[in-house]
């Protein structure tokens, strides 16, 4: 608790520091985009950008962003980089130039919030006296290193950014495959129809080891608690979409429901009760693995979803609701779908349906 508070507080001081506009981190998940980058001046690079996190630091004008990624530093258009992160179009960014470097305020308050940053993050011992002198320096000559940037000792505003993006959290932008790269992977030896996916915008995992694979819209279900002994505590996903199979030269799509639950004492589950409306359909657990996280256990399930399920998945935005009760042999677990998940749960159940030919 102690480091999560000191965390949030460095968070807090740094959006003084440097002002409402702080720098956002952006995490993509599904599949990595390519980032067209620009120059400073804005015209078109020939290399791209490709990295699971960014950090957006700020402005350079009203056009370019200039961005952290890979251990460097970049520019990108901001309508371009727009087309990739949808949230950025209502996203407000500081103009870098507008942001003072840290030695040129006189601002003692100032100075000394940010040093009690760096000493929080462990870069600068001792008390945070807002002198910004040699230590100082060498603490944000550190930071820059361990960034793979130039070591200057300078706290300009890009080294003020970058370290608000440090101790803020991230942005998920989850990135769905395009639907014609998705099937041309499987398409040609796959004994399953896959005209209901046609119109339908999918992300695909894949290990080409195992030959396994998940086709999903997005959707997924968390519930946990934290009351009571660590024994009681867990946590549980509940994703629902096709699992892939492909094995000699043989590719199979099943619907299917994915559910994972990380807790000292997992639940072993034998079945699932699934309820929309005065629909009540049980599924019978078909596999199940299990690993060790830590001190924690985690146990995998599937679900293979029928033509009854899968009736009752796609109306379950109709009936505007989906309750699940998790059975298993230590404890059974009640979860219940937010409204705002029900059509993408409904999507994946009427998929399921026409594929299942019912």
């Amino acid at each position: 608790m102690k480091k999560l508070y000191g965390v949030l507080l460095a968070a807090l001081v740094l959006s003084l520091v440097c002002g409402s506009a702080m720098a956002q981190t952006v995490r993509f998940e599904g599949v990595i985009p390519s980032i067209p980058v620009v120059d400073a001046d804005g015209e078109a690079l020939e290399e791209e950008l490709s990295a699971e996190t960014i950090v957006l630091l700020g402005m350079r004008d009203e056009d370019i962003v200039e961005l952290y990624a890979n251990e460097g530093l970049a520019y990108a258009d901001r309508a371009a980089l727009t087309e990739i992160i949808p949230e950025l179009k209502s996203m407000e960014l500081p103009l870098l130039s507008e942001i003072v470097s840290i030695e040129k305020t006189k601002d003692k308050e100032q100075i000394a919030a940010f040093q009690q940053v760096l000493i929080d993050m462990g870069y600068l011992s001792g008390t945070a006296d807002g002198s910004f002198g040699g230590q100082s320096r060498k603490a944000v000559s550190d930071f820059q290193q361990a960034m793979g940037l130039k070591a200057t000792g300078v706290a300009d505003a890009v080294t003020q950014q970058l370290i608000a993006s440090v101790n803020g959290e991230a942005l998920v932008v989850r990135i769905l495959q395009d639907p014609e790269e998705l099937y041309a992977a499987i398409f040609d030896h796959c004994e399953t129809d896959l005209t209901p996916l046609y119109d339908h915008v999918m992300a695909f995992e894949f290990d080409d080891i195992t030959g396994k694979g998940f086709i999903s819209n997005g959707v997924e279900v968390l519930t946990e608690s934290d009351e009571g002994p660590d024994i009681e505590k867990y946590s549980m996903v509940v994703r629902f979409g096709f699992a892939v199979t492909d094995s000699k030269g043989v590719a199979k799509l099943t619907p299917v429901i994915r559910l994972a639950t990380t807790s000292v004492r997992v639940p072993l589950v034998k079945d699932i009760l699934l309820k929309a409306g005065e629909d009540r359909q049980t599924i019978k657990v078909k596999t199940t693995e299990s690993s060790v996280e830590g001190s924690k256990s985690v146990e995998s399930c599937t679900f293979n979803i029928g033509a009854a399920h899968a009736g009752l998945l796609a109306n379950v935005a109709e009936a505007g609701e989906l309750k699940m009760r998790v059975e298993g042999k230590y404890r059974s677990i009640d979860i219940e779908v937010p409204e705002d998940q029900l059509e993408a749960i409904a999507e994946i159940g009427a998929i399921a349906v026409q594929m299942l030919g019912e």
